[in-house]
């Protein structure tokens, strides 16, 4: 409705009869709207002028600013308003006219009440003294009518066109006052959530999260893994290597990072430093060498355990038992730290650490559960960046040590057995691609992978160490079958660019569950583009697992962009006496043979010497089948019962 039409209609019965406003079905919505202006039954100053320039320009008796609450109106906003009706700022909606306003969302223009058949009883007219009767619609953010803005006299009144559209225009300027509030709460209301939110996500950290969420997390860490990863890699400079590696973990997992690398004869050096503010590194208290030597200072059980540590509490300095623990504790008072958490930088299972990479966070901060991780995860990494420079320089033998360094010793779980070879290429300057690994999982399950990373340089270890890491922080979930697990690595890989074109076989044995069972596992296994394993059953019988078999990881880089999904998941039970045969395309192809000959060479070799111990079994297969001239490796496992 216009104002032309309310003028029109102001004395006739056409006026049709509202729903009231206060239960109808955008009641709910109403009070919400409501309840955000934070209006109430007590005056307010920016609705107390909207009612006294209603009084004013139209020169009637009251003005009112009216808002519907449930089962009453509200009057934030009134001048003229008789007693007690002045004071209580409030009625019950029996004396209310504004609520049908609210219902219709249009204006209602009465010349008399007392003449309207649908309004003449209502307690307004007589208790109010409300006869003459315009009010407009005051409305939310979503246009939704929350009140009216009103001009009452207590006598008959023929209203004007122009006051009509007066009083329309003090409604639109009263419902952008409204809109305004209405905005400035939800502003308030977004900044409180943030700011809830960020402390809740500090509360929780480290606590764990359901399947989905740590595969998220998962994903996002191994995108940030990815760049430490590509800052620490192509490197032949342990120094810069170290330099790069406490920048890398500050500000995100650190307020401040030392590396620090032993240094021959008997001493420790500061490699690499960093800080969210670089100014508060000049004139640090610590010297750039310091005496390797047995010492009760974190930095010393570190070097020495090889293992982390964690501190929460620093003694004062005048309490330390040796130079190493006054450097500490003098580090830590300088620059005020709260918590301290060291990690060891070592290759694989060797016992001693090269260095350390040393966490600080201020008082305010701690680390929790997930950091730790993480921070071990990084650790990891840069080890093996940091011992790739440091055995780049060094004499070609180091590179094979480098290489077994990253093997796994392998578990010795109840029911199995397990044997392993590995052999570098002739070429002992360079490091192979091969990997393998064994580890246990949740619920008696075993996990065993085997790859091989595209090169036979710093760079392929790298990639392999990646791939090695990755599949072992995916394979957590070991509800999840080996071909989704893969799926998640390729995906990963894909992201990161981290894996070039890498096969890999990834299985897990699983006990055969129930009472009733007669012992045994059961194998599931999915297979990236690898060489394909042989089993070999208590009976000598050898046969090709070709089940579970799919491209390639990295495929998407070679087509345009399409990444291999669903990949399958093979299923076999392994009986007492079976032997599963895993192993790189160095046993089973060379430049003089082709691949389906290797293949069969070795069905018929691992039949002839099935009764063999299991380590024999791969060194005579090794010796045998394998191509010199590439890395090889071979990873077995029996089943004992």
């Amino acid at each position: 409705m216009d104002v032309s039409d309310a003028v029109d209609g102001a004395v006739g019965t056409g006026f049709p009869r509202a729903p009231t406003a206060g239960r109808g079905a955008g009641a709910p919505d109403r009070r919400q709207a409501l309840a955000r202006t934070g209006l109430a039954a007590r005056p307010d100053e920016a609705m107390d002028r909207f009612a006294r320039m209603v009084r004013a320009h139209l020169g009637v008796d009251v003005g009112l600013v009216a808002l519907v609450d449930g089962e009453r109106q509200l009057f934030p906003g009134a001048d003229g308003l008789p007693e007690p009706w002045g004071s209580a700022r409030q009625s019950p909606l029996s004396h209310s006219f504004c609520q049908h306003v609210v219902a219709s969302g249009q204006p209602l223009i009465i010349a008399d009440t007392r003449e309207h058949p649908l309004l003449r009883d209502s307690l307004a007219v007589v208790e109010m003294r409300v006869v003459g009767y315009a009010g407009m619609p005051l409305t939310d953010d979503d246009g939704r009518a929350i009140g009216s803005l009103c001009a009452v006299d207590h006598r008959p009144r023929r209203w004007t066109g122009a006051e009509v559209a007066a009083l329309a225009d003090l409604g639109a300027a009263c419902s952008s006052e409204l809109r305004l509030r209405l905005s400035r709460y939800d502003a308030e209301h977004a900044r409180d959530a943030s700011r809830a939110a960020w402390r809740v996500a500090e509360r929780e950290r480290g606590r764990a999260e359901d399947a989905l969420e740590a595969a998220r997390r998962a994903n996002s860490e191994l995108t940030w893994l990815g760049a430490v990863d590509a800052a620490l890699a192509d490197n032949r400079d342990p120094d810069d290597s170290a330099r790069r590696l406490a920048g890398a973990v500050v500000p995100r997992l650190a307020d401040c990072a030392f590396t620090v690398l032993v240094e021959e004869p008997g001493m420790v050096r500061v490699a690499g430093a960093a800080h969210r503010d670089p100014s508060r590194l000049i004139g640090l208290p610590v010297a750039a060498r310091l005496p390797r030597q047995p010492s009760l200072a974190p930095l010393g059980r570190v070097l020495d355990s090889g293992r982390a540590v964690l501190v929460r509490h620093f003694a004062p300095l005048e309490r330390a038992r040796d130079p190493v623990e006054a450097t500490w504790l003098r580090l830590c008072h300088w620059l005020g730290i709260g918590t301290a958490l060291l990690l060891p930088l070592r290759v694989g299972g060797r016992g001693g650490a090269f260095g350390a990479l040393v966490l600080l966070r201020e008082r305010a901060r701690r680390f929790g559960d997930a950091d730790a991780a993480l921070a071990r995860v990084v650790a990891e990494r840069a080890s093996l960046a940091i011992d790739n420079a440091r055995l780049f320089a060094a004499q070609a033998n180091i590179a094979a040590t480098l290489q077994r360094g990253m093997l796994t010793e392998l578990p010795r779980p109840d029911g199995l057995e397990l044997a392993a070879v590995y052999r570098p290429a002739e070429r002992a300057a360079e490091v192979g691609g091969d990997w393998y690994d064994a580890f246990r999982l949740p619920g008696g399950t075993l996990a065993l992978a085997v790859g091989d990373a595209t090169g036979h340089d710093i760079q392929a270890a790298t990639r392999m160490a990646h791939l090695r890491s990755s599949l072992r922080t995916l394979a957590v979930h070991a509800e999840h079958t080996p071909g989704l697990l893969l799926d998640w690595l390729d995906e990963a890989v894909d992201r990161l660019g981290a894996a070039d074109h890498s096969t890999v076989l990834y299985a897990q044995l699983a006990p055969e569950p129930g009472p009733d069972a007669a012992g045994g596992y059961r194998l599931s296994w999915s297979n990236a583009g690898h060489p394909p394993p042989v089993l070999l059953a208590p009976d000598g019988r050898a046969r090709l697992l070709w089940e579970g078999h799919a491209p390639l990881l990295g495929l998407a880089a070679l087509s345009g962009g399409r990444r291999v999904d669903g990949r399958p998941t093979g299923r076999v039970a392994l009986p007492p006496g079976s032997t599963l045969l895993c192993y790189t395309d160095a046993l089973v192809e060379s430049r003089t043979r082709p691949v389906d000959e290797g293949i069969a060479r070795l069905l018929v070799g691992a039949e002839r010497r099935h009764g063999l111990s299991l380590p024999r079994l791969c060194v005579e297969l090794a010796d045998e089948l394998g191509d010199t001239r590439d890395d090889l490796t071979v990873l077995a496992v029996r089943v004992t019962r």
